[in-house]
């Protein structure tokens, strides 16, 4: 009787133990913090369309912000971030100085595209719509 008393309070014990839950496969969002330099984008070659000044991305997670310029311009707004999903407020707002070329309508046509991230084993931001990547950055 008393082996089957311990045998139960032992099995007790057991099952009461809270597991901590499984650890997200995607676990990289406090390194989305911070500032980064884009190094590439989709559709457009980098040195003719930002001659000497690449669009910056500054995300703030405990804000949900995301600030920068984007080759011409400074631009702000929210941003929604739930493991590797990532968007783009519709209604960044941006300044208003003339720019030259298309750098900035396709840094900012890219921004409205996003719905996910992720961080590579270098180390750099890829912003991504659907499966692909249309901008990627480096820390700064």
């Amino acid at each position: 009787m008393k082996k089957l008393i311990l045998f139960s309070i032992f099995a007790l014990m057991a099952s009461c133990k809270s597991k901590q839950p499984a650890e997200p496969q995607f676990t990289k969002s406090g390194a989305l913090d911070g500032n980064w330099v884009l190094e590439y984008v989709s559709g457009g070659d980098l040195g003719t369309l930002y001659p000497g000044n690449p669009p910056t991305l500054f995300i703030d997670l405990k804000e949900n912000r995301a600030s920068g310029k984007n080759g011409c311009n400074n631009y702000s707004g929210p941003i929604t971030v739930v493991g590797n999903k990532l968007n783009f407020s519709e209604n960044m707002i941006t300044t208003k100085m003339f720019c030259p070329g298309d750098g900035e309508k396709t840094f900012m046509g890219a921004i409205q595209k996003v719905n996910a991230y992720d961080i590579s084993t270098d180390g750099k931001l890829q912003l991504m719509a659907g499966d692909m990547a249309i901008l990627r950055f480096v820390k700064n």
